[in-house]
């Protein structure tokens, strides 16, 4: 129902489906999270529905949080959620909070939460950067380049956590820190996408931009050769 757009019979078909847990195993059970928590997963990728995710999504994490070590990964699965819908919200507060409570729990436990940790920390630092915290961005955004990289890139975010920390680092007028930032997210972009795509594009020219900023013409050059691309053909950021 919910995919052809019928929200009142999918939201109809939810409750039965509820009720029916809920009277065999009670309305604090983890199987009563476990309903909340992926009908909220299919409400949050509607626009409108995204508040009613975000409160499903907390009920099913106080369920969670009261089912011991065992339900830990959907702590930490649930928070992640949380955060990434109060950030698109921009109630940047409480997506911190609940990040920072997901990345507790990884912390804890590094070798389980490999790719857990990338994804907060990328998740916080896009956050504080966009509540103007850019030193605190930054060392979150950090932190993801490093787990990526120790991880073999395995989640093929690498490229885009170079360019949003090449950014970052223009935002605090660090060109040097920018510009070799904005030269490994190149780099990997390319090897993955190949020089012709439109990613690829937007990293040339923000590689091009600090290279004319700091007015080094001759590697500007250079770029620019092995792009194939003569002077006047230069794509703007």
């Amino acid at each position: 129902y919910f995919n052809e757009g019928k929200l009142e019979e999918a939201k109809e078909t939810f409750e039965k489906a509820l009720n029916l847990i809920q009277a065999k195993h009670g309305a604090e059970s983890i199987q009563t999270a476990n309903v909340l928590a992926s009908w909220a997963s299919t409400l949050e990728t509607n626009e409108n529905s995204k508040k009613q995710a975000f409160d499903m999504f907390k009920r099913a994490l106080e369920l969670y949080n009261n089912g011991g070590a065992q339900h830990v990964p959907d702590v930490v699965q649930i928070c992640t959620r949380l955060a990434d819908l109060a950030r698109q919200q921009k109630n940047y507060g409480e997506a911190v909070e609940f990040a920072q409570k997901a990345l507790k729990f990884c912390d804890e436990n590094k070798a389980q939460y490999i790719h857990q940790l990338e994804d907060l920390n990328s998740l916080l630092g896009i956050v504080y950067i966009a509540d103007g915290k850019l030193d605190e961005g930054v060392k979150h955004l950090e932190e993801a380049v490093k787990v990526c990289e120790a991880n073999g890139d395995r989640s093929g975010d690498l490229h885009s956590h170079y360019y949003v920390l090449a950014d970052s680092y223009l935002r605090k007028k660090d060109l040097q820190k920018t510009e070799k930032a904005a030269k490994r997210t190149l780099e990997i972009t390319v090897l993955r996408f190949g020089k012709e795509h439109t990613e690829t594009e937007i990293r040339l020219a923000l590689l091009l931009n600090i290279l004319n900023v700091q007015n080094k013409k001759d590697e500007m050059a250079t770029v620019l050769g092995i792009f194939g691309i003569k002077q006047q053909d230069t794509p703007s950021q």
